[in-house]
């Protein structure tokens, strides 16, 4: 194979433009995150006293936790599905948001999306807020959509203080 650089290549035609000269530039792809640097970044956050540090997890992490025998997941926090049921069962006991939480989730259902979850029916809700101003859109009032997602993001709906198993 000719290794000569393109834009020293003769083209096949007299009188053509010169072929176009690469990028410089390394051939393989550069790492984003240097591993032993980020780790470094985190080992010294956690050791600073005067440091808040904050993890983010997502999706899945909940189901990743195993018990001692590394059988069965604990789900110490609910994923979305469970969040989902845990907030429509949670909205029980308020008929009015009982159905506005159904009349979203009938909204968001598709032939691609049969089962909408939480962060669907929040997007809907939002999105209805946002275009419909003052307007009412099929019963449910901007102000009652509003309080719903108040209900819906402050709803205590995660089961905190488990005793994860010790080793």
């Amino acid at each position: 194979m000719d290794k000569a650089p393109i834009s020293a290549k003769k083209t096949a035609l007299p009188g053509a433009a010169p072929a176009a000269t690469p990028v410089s530039g390394p051939s393989e792809l550069e790492p984003l995150h240097e591993v032993r640097h980020q780790v470094q970044l985190i080992r010294g956050a956690l050791e600073s006293g005067k440091r808040q540090v904050g993890f983010f997890l997502g999706a899945g992490c909940p189901s990743g936790i195993y018990d001692k025998e590394g059988k069965a997941s604990l789900k110490y926090i609910p994923d979305v599905a469970a969040l989902t049921t845990a907030v429509g069962a949670e909205l029980d006991g308020n008929p009015e948001f009982k159905k506005c939480w159904g009349k979203l989730m009938d909204a968001c259902k598709t032939d691609r999306l049969p089962t909408p979850n939480v962060e669907n029916i929040l997007t809907q809700l939002r999105t209805i807020c946002a275009l419909k101003g003052t307007k009412e859109v099929d019963g449910m009032t901007v102000d009652l959509l509003q309080k719903l997602d108040e209900k819906i993001c402050g709803s205590p709906t995660f089961v905190m203080g488990k005793k994860i198993w010790s080793a």
